[in-house]
Order: C-alpha cells, then structure tokens, then sequence
C-alpha cells in the first residue's frame, strides 16, 4: 500500500519542469496486518515442520 507520493514533474507539464519528471513513493502495511504476522510464530512452525520431513 503506498503511503505517500511526491510528484517532480517533467518538461512536457504545464509546471515548467526541467528534463524528466519522476514519482518517489513510500509503501506500508497497515498495522493489523504487524499484529497478525508477530502472532503467527512463523519460525516455530517453520522448525516444526522441518523436524517433521
């Protein structure tokens, strides 16, 4: 999920922008999703199920 945008416009805008333009954008996760993976105990199940092969 993007979580923020910065917009550097290009010449080919109505902004007056120089050469071209370009996005930077930040990405997270909500934060139950944090929650979930944190009580999942993926390592122990992942131990687990390699003892077990």
């Amino acid at each position: 999920m993007i979580t923020s945008t910065i917009r550097v416009p290009d010449e080919l805008d109505e902004d007056g922008g120089i050469g071209r333009g370009f996005y930077i954008q930040d990405s997270g996760y909500p934060v139950i999703l944090d929650w979930l993976v944190q009580n999942m105990d993926v390592r122990g199940d992942l131990s687990r199920l390699a003892d077990s092969a």
